[in-house]
């Protein structure tokens, strides 16, 4: 609970109409021509609300009680929703989390660049729950007391997970034996995180170490590892190399398979890739489709990582290039590219928040352009490229916000967005990914 202010104190109680959500998931009403944001309250929602923040313009409040409930509101299924800052969401059914992120994606869009797409695709949808294939544990101990979790909304508190309904199952079963292990090894406080991971018929348990760790709780955490069937790595900190402590295939890294292009990429619990590989399978073959490559066409791919797009495209096209910042990704993508066969697929590193102008590639004509940013968009490599970018251009985004920007840089450039469709990436959260296709004639 949020502290109160004094205002906030004086101010009663009193009851409210929620009419949307904004981008956080918090309902919105309106009180005495004032908008009243409401924690965990939902479109149709009569609440009665308890402020504990005024602003100027706004106020912030949370529920005290729900007088008639909206219809998409629902139980929500994981015993810690409420203290755990991950699914957010829980109380909205499904349908209704699909419309949300639909509708922050449009709002962004024509608030901040002054765009509506000419055609709004069908969300691409995931199974709500079991869908997550990686997953950050926090270890603390705290007065002779284990928590093994994630970290509690707004603050460092971890909360203690025994099961996490959106976890992937093979990784959730993971979690009673990561518990018991910590219990039993001599020194506990030297590990400080596990990074869980699991590919298609594969699973891994990276620990992090601040303290080398004795030889007998290597061998514990070696048994845990052959009971499960997991691959097993330790890393002492940041960014040091992986040492692999069990393999129960003899492989070093785990895999992932994008079946409608024959193509199996491999990659370790430090790489990038996507936690949802139901949305990912349907995204890399909406991206290929969108893009409409004919075999003589040459691709830009920023952003590229271990090539989860690259080698798509290069299976449809004459020539991809991807550009990536990491040097551990740009070399797992040429891996990746001979792993497959394909010489068609050509990796280079660059940092693109930086002068890029000079690079090979870059200068460069190209057919249709890839682009897969962080969180933080592609501002600098748009606005240092616009005027070299080709006509057609796909933009995938996990950020609203940082796409509306740079979807007004495009238009600034001269594109149009053709297309748009929200991505349930992330089912129960506040987060959306988003794919926009953007032309210029």
């Amino acid at each position: 609970m949020q502290p109160r202010t004094r205002n906030a104190r004086a101010t009663a109680p009193f009851d409210l109409s929620i009419d949307s959500l904004t981008h956080d998931g918090r309902g919105v009403g309106r009180h005495k021509g004032r908008a009243v944001f409401v924690a965990n309250a939902l479109p149709g929602d009569t609440v009665t609300a308890r402020v504990v923040k005024c602003k100027a313009s706004l106020w912030e409040a949370e529920i005290d009680r729900i007088i008639v409930p909206s219809p998409q509101r629902k139980t929500p299924e994981c015993p810690i929703y409420g203290q755990c800052g991950g699914c957010s969401l829980q109380h909205l059914d499904h349908p209704g989390q699909l419309a949300v992120h639909t509708d922050v994606v449009l709002g962004q869009l024509k608030r901040f660049a002054g765009l509506e797409p000419e055609t709004l695709m069908t969300p691409l949808q995931s199974p709500p729950w079991g869908y997550r294939h990686r997953a950050r544990l926090a270890v603390r101990w705290l007065n002779r007391k284990l928590s093994l979790g994630f970290r509690a909304a707004g603050s460092n508190t971890i909360i203690p997970v025994s099961a996490c309904p959106v976890l992937a199952p093979d990784l959730e079963a993971l979690l009673p034996g990561l518990e018991a292990t910590l219990k039993i090894t001599s020194d506990p406080r030297a590990i400080s995180h596990i990074e869980l991971a699991a590919g298609d018929q594969c699973r891994g348990i990276l620990l992090r170490h601040i303290r080398p760790l004795s030889g007998q709780d290597q061998d514990r955490w070696r048994v845990l590892a052959e009971e499960y069937g997991a691959h097993l790595w330790f890393q002492s900190s940041e960014p040091d190399p992986l040492v692999c402590g069990y393999s129960p295939d003899g492989q070093v890294s785990l895999t992932y398979r994008l079946p409608e292009f024959t193509l199996k990429l491999a990659f370790l619990p430090v790489d990038f890739i996507q936690v949802n590989p139901y949305i990912n399978r349907q995204m890399v073959s909406q991206a290929v489709e969108w893009l409409d490559l004919a075999p003589t066409d040459t691709v830009l791919d920023l952003f590229c990582g271990l090539g989860n797009f690259t080698l798509p495209l290069a299976t449809r096209a004459g020539q991809v290039v991807g550009v990536e910042g990491l040097a551990s990704l740009v070399e797992k993508g040429r891996e990746n590219a001979r792993m497959n066969g394909l010489s068609n697929a050509a990796f280079m590193q660059a940092d693109l928040s930086q002068d890029i102008l000079l690079q090979v590639w870059s200068q460069k004509t190209y057919d249709a352009c890839l682009l897969d940013p962080p969180r933080t968009g592609a501002r600098e490599v748009l606005e240092t490229l616009a005027d070299r970018l080709p006509g057609r251009l796909l933009y995938i985004s996990c950020n609203p916000a940082t796409l509306a920007r740079d979807a007004g840089i495009l238009k600034q450039a001269g594109y149009r967005l053709a297309r748009l469709s929200a991505m349930d990436m992330f089912p129960q959260t506040v987060h959306v990914e988003t794919m926009a296709l953007f032309l210029r004639d």
